[in-house]
C-alpha cells in the first residue's frame, strides 16, 4: 500500500499533462502512486504518459471508453492502492510541494477519514491568478488549522482540494454518478453526510485552471448536458433531506435557482421541459414563502 493514489483522468490532455504530471513528482511526500485513467482519448496523450512512466516510473495507465470524467475516476478508484485518494484534473496543478505531506501525515496521525486544503484559480500559464479574492470567494478558504464539521465545508464543494481515506469510501460506497456535469457536488455530498466532521489544514493544495473551464452556461449547451446539470441538484436536495443537512440544503436551492434564472435560462424551452419532468413535486423541494417556490412554480404551470 501507498500513501497516497492521485486519480487523474485524461481525455485530449496532451499539451496539460507534462505540468500537472511535473506538479505530483514536485510533491515532498514520494509514496505517490498516479492513476492516468485514459477515457478515450484521441490526441496523443497516451503517448506523452508512456514517455512521463518511462521517466518517473509511478505511474499506472488505465484505458476506458469515453465516459465522462465521474467514470473515469470510479476506474481509478477500482486500480488505487493508497491509504488515501487523491484527485487531480489533468490541466490543473498541486501548488504547495508539501501540501499532500503535511494533509497525508495529519490525517493519519488523526485518523481522519477527510482532509481539507485550500484551493486557487490559476492562468494557463500555471501562474495564480492573484487578482482573485480567495479569502472571500465562493470557495470556503480555510486559514488555520482546524476540525470542522460538514456543515461549514462550504459550497461550492470543491472536492479536489482533498484527501480522502480510501477505505472509508469503499465502506460507504461513494463513487461518482454517471453524470457528464454536476457529478462532482453528488460525490462530494455524500462524502459529507458520512462524517461528523473533517479536518482543514492552511495550506494552499490545488490550482484550479478557471480559463478552460468556462462558466456553466458556456459549457452546457444541450439537453443532455442540461439534463444532467439539473439532476445533480435534484440528487443533492434528496441527499441532504435524507440527512437532515438543512443548512446546505438551503444554500444550495439558491445556487439552483442562480442557475434558473441566470442568463434568462428560466425561459429555455429545453431546461423547463427538464423541470417539469424532474420537479413534479417542487413543493416538496420549497415552501410557499420562499423566492425558489415561486419560480419553480413559474416553470411548471407557464
Amino acid at each position: 500500500m501507498v500513501a497516497v493514489s492521485v486519480i487523474m483522468p485524461v481525455y485530449n490532455s496532451s499539451k496539460y499533462l507534462n505540468s500537472s504530471i511535473e506538479s505530483i513528482q514536485k510533491q515532498t511526500l514520494k509514496d505517490i502512486e498516479i492513476i492516468c485513467v485514459d477515457d478515450g482519448s484521441t490526441d496523443d496523450s497516451l503517448d506523452i504518459l508512456f514517455d512521463l512512466n518511462n521517466e518517473y516510473g509511478n505511474i499506472k495507465i488505465v484505458f476506458q471508453e469515453n465516459l465522462g470524467p465521474g467514470m473515469a475516476r470510479n476506474t481509478g478508484i477500482k486500480n488505487a492502492c493508497g491509504e488515501y485518494i487523491a484527485f487531480l484534473d489533468s490541466d490543473d496543478i498541486f501548488l504547495d510541494d508539501f501540501a499532500l505531506e503535511a494533509m497525508y501525515d495529519a490525517g493519519k496521525s488523526n485518523d481522519f477519514n477527510l482532509v481539507c486544503a485550500n484551493l486557487k484559480w490559476i492562468h494557463q500559464n500555471y501562474t495564480v491568478d492573484t487578482h482573485y479574492d480567495f479569502f472571500n470567494s465562493r470557495f470556503t478558504y480555510f486559514y488555520k488549522k482546524d476540525v470542522l464539521k460538514s456543515e461549514d465545508y462550504g459550497i461550492p464543494f470543491a472536492f479536489y482540494r482533498n484527501l480522502f481515506k480510501r477505505s472509508f469510501l469503499e465502506e460507504n460506497d461513494i463513487v461518482f454518478p454517471d453524470l457528464r456535469f454536476g457529478e462532482d457536488p453528488v460525490f462530494m455530498v455524500n462524502v459529507l453526510v458520512n462524517i461528523d466532521e473533517f479536518l482543514a489544514l492552511p495550506l494552499d493544495l490545488y490550482g484550479y485552471n478557471h480559463s478552460m473551464g468556462g462558466g456553466v452556461n458556456e459549457k452546457i449547451t444541450n439537453y443532455e448536458k442540461k439534463f444532467a446539470y439539473i439532476k445533480h441538484f435534484k440528487d443533492i436536495f434528496d441527499i441532504l433531506k435524507a440527512n437532515e443537512l438543512n443548512s446546505i440544503f438551503s444554500i444550495y436551492k439558491i445556487e439552483f435557482i442562480d442557475y434558473l434564472i441566470y442568463s434568462n435560462n428560466i425561459h429555455d424551452r429545453e431546461i423547463k421541459d427538464i423541470i417539469k419532468n424532474l420537479f413534479k413535486n417542487y413543493q416538496d423541494y420549497f415552501n410557499e414563502n420562499e423566492y425558489g417556490f415561486f419560480i419553480m412554480d413559474y416553470i411548471i404551470k407557464f
